[in-house]
């Protein structure tokens, strides 16, 4: 019960503005993708959670950090379970990705190996006409200045539901 849609604080208006986007996106069959980015803390996670919940249909939820670790761990020694760990992200009815490219971002930018990882997951997806969910805290446009592939790719996916959370840290005073 803590990730559903009523329980998501509206008692601001940032935070209210979220859940509109979110009913708005539910409603629309069409809808082939929804993303929030922004600080940490600001309720991105849990509206995209209370999303798939309320979807009532088959959804996977890929949690960045996790998933790319393994993922890079076999990708230049076993091709066969390399293709096995994207299987369900690139093919998932309905992928929802917590914190794209969390811990990626270093002062030389997102390493080769995790952009070619998002771009096979993000190009499938594309190509395929698949539902995606995205939070993270980097802007989709300095995605796609590391790598406008896939930012121009999200953005298609994602349009017209992205938001941009501003406010501040709500699981701590800051």
């Amino acid at each position: 019960d803590r990730y559903k849609m009523s329980a998501f604080l509206t008692d601001t208006e940032e935070s209210a503005r979220m859940a509109d986007m979110a009913r708005q996106f539910l409603n629309d069959k069409t809808a082939r993708g929804i993303g929030y980015f922004g600080r940490s803390g600001t309720g991105k996670t849990h509206i995209c959670i209370a999303i798939c919940q309320e979807m009532k249909k088959e959804h996977h939820y890929w949690r960045y950090r996790t998933q790319i670790q393994r993922i890079k761990t076999v990708m230049y020694k076993d091709l066969e379970q390399y293709e096995e760990l994207l299987k369900i992200p690139k093919t998932s009815p309905c992928l929802y990705i917590d914190d794209l490219f969390k811990g990626a971002w270093t002062d030389n930018g997102i390493s080769n190996q995790d952009l070619q990882i998002m771009f096979d997951i993000i190009d499938a997806r594309y190509i395929n006409g698949l539902q995606t969910i995205v939070s993270s805290e980097y802007r989709l446009d300095k995605i796609a200045g590391e790598d406008e592939a896939i930012g121009s790719r999200l953005y298609e996916i994602l349009s017209p539901y992205i938001r941009y959370v501003s406010g501040k840290n709500r699981r701590i005073n800051c």
